[in-house]
């Protein structure tokens, strides 16, 4: 792929404990049907990607999602569990991320990483967070009480994708996003793989399997339009312009 979905690729940072728990390493990995129902082949570590847009303040921004999926835990080898995870990225018009949202189908909470530009923005024109909530750029709490602001990242030099970390396994929760140009939250880096990066509109050559396999839960929050069986869609969920408290930049 090119163009920003490569531009804007995560790293992924998987947490290992070693001994403590279940720590299945079982990475994420391609969809793939063949006749015999969708399953993960997690020998082909894969990240899907697509572009959409959103409109802001009368603006329209490009926004990048990336999205991963997990085989099940259970005692069918390959099969698509309910875990998936992302991330998904709303650039500003010149080119360099305004907001990144971490995309989960284990929490119906919309967890929003917002850049230092953009803070400082919401700053100068409201002047200072609201009630109970840490940023300027946050909405009242009664307004939009399952949408929080859990940092604000550092401006990168050039226009690149974040760090995305996870906790270990089983949860693999996304537990922050980084910009590259923050420093490393890792101790060690036990190791290392590559993963390939497909067009989300490939899944769509499998068809209409939601008899083969449960969509995930509750959902992976979604923005655009698709409605690939892997990606159930919130058609009440508001646009990001209606999740914060947008400056005039």
């Amino acid at each position: 792929m090119a163009g920003l979905e490569k531009t804007f690729a995560p790293l992924i940072v998987q947490e290992v404990v070693v001994g403590i728990g279940p720590n299945d390493p079982t990475p994420f990995g391609a969809i793939v049907g063949e006749g015999r129902g969708p399953r993960v082949d997690s020998l082909r570590p894969t990240v899907y990607a697509g572009t959409f847009t959103t409109r802001i303040n009368g603006v329209e921004h490009d926004q990048v999602v990336y999205f991963w999926r997990y085989p099940t835990r259970l005692d069918r080898p390959g099969s698509i569990s309910r875990e998936g995870r992302g991330v998904r990225i709303t650039l500003g018009s010149d080119g360099f991320p305004l907001v990144w949202e971490a995309l989960s189908t284990a929490t119906d909470t919309r967890e929003l990483f917002v850049s230092e530009s953009l803070e400082r923005a919401a700053l100068r024109e409201y002047g200072g967070p609201l009630p109970g909530r840490r940023y300027a750029v946050e909405r009242p709490i009664d307004e939009v009480r399952n949408v929080v602001v859990v940092r604000s990242l550092d401006d990168g030099p050039v226009p690149m994708g974040p760090y995305v970390y996870l906790n270990a396994p089983p949860s693999r929760s996304v537990t922050t996003v980084l910009c590259r140009c923050m420093p490393s939250q890792v101790n060690e880096f036990v190791e290392t793989h590559y993963y390939n990066l497909v067009p989300l509109e490939t899944i769509k050559e499998w068809g209409d399997t939601r008899s083969c396999i449960d969509p995930p839960e509750p959902r992976v929050h979604w923005g655009g339009t698709l409605s690939y069986w892997n990606l159930r869609i919130s058609w009440e969920e508001k646009p990001l312009e209606q999740l914060l408290r947008w400056p005039r930049m």
